[in-house]
């Protein structure tokens, strides 16, 4: 038996490039010509094998001899960001917004992309003070609250900023910027579970000299 075919693929489960086995592979030609002159596609489906993980993979690639263009889809889709290990703890209309936003990620669409982070953002906001008005005053009131520092509301506003030019001006941002903002709403939505955390540990420790506590913990507005 003949050794199969290697090449270099990204695998979903690396998160990186690694050698992949071709397992099987088909070619089909399809042309179109005019007089002499004459156009192929040249399609091939492959079935590929990471070699390290033994994750599966489904690829189709398409060339074009007029062009010598060559373009590949991939099934599943080329994962370039894994959800947070803490994701599951979020609350769930968290969840289900940051997975959608994810899904456009992985389908590099990055304009819906910085949508979805933008909604992220604002169901955020409003879940700890309320629909209280725009962005801005939310964040002004987010600082005030001492829920955020002036440093973490430069940055979410950033955010916000590239999601509304997306939205509202057709912007078009680079992966690098897509990622940046998603590393944004991450570390805000993080700090949900941070602070779930905390107040779990301050009710584990022992007080020092007596029952009171010296210090009072953060607690959200819907909470209190």
């Amino acid at each position: 038996m003949s050794e199969s075919k290697v090449i270099w693929q990204h695998c979903n489960e690396c998160l990186r490039e690694t050698k992949h086995s071709v397992l099987y592979e088909k070619k089909k030609r399809d042309t179109w010509s005019e007089g002499n002159h004459e156009i192929a596609w040249i399609t091939t489906t492959s079935v590929l094998e990471c070699c390290g993980c033994e994750s599966v993979a489904l690829q189709k690639t398409v060339y074009c001899t007029e062009d010598e263009c060559e373009e590949s889809i991939t099934f599943p889709p080329r994962i370039s960001r894994q959800r947070a290990k803490w994701h599951d703890s979020l609350p769930s209309e968290y969840q289900r917004l940051l997975v959608e936003v994810y899904a456009a990620l992985h389908a590099d669409s990055r304009m819906l992309t910085l949508m979805g982070a933008r909604a992220l953002i604002d169901v955020f906001m409003t879940r700890h003070i309320g629909d209280i008005g725009g962005f801005n005053k939310k964040l002004d009131q987010l600082v005030a609250l001492g829920f955020l520092s002036a440093r973490d509301s430069e940055m979410i506003s950033s955010a916000i900023d590239a999601g509304s030019a997306a939205a509202h001006r057709g912007h078009l941002p680079t992966q690098d910027s897509a990622a940046a903002v998603l590393d944004i709403v991450e570390n805000l939505l993080h700090k949900e579970v941070l602070l779930d955390s905390a107040l779990r540990l301050r009710e584990a420790t022992p007080a020092r000299g007596g029952n009171s506590r010296d210090a009072q913990p953060i607690v959200p507005a819907d909470r209190q």
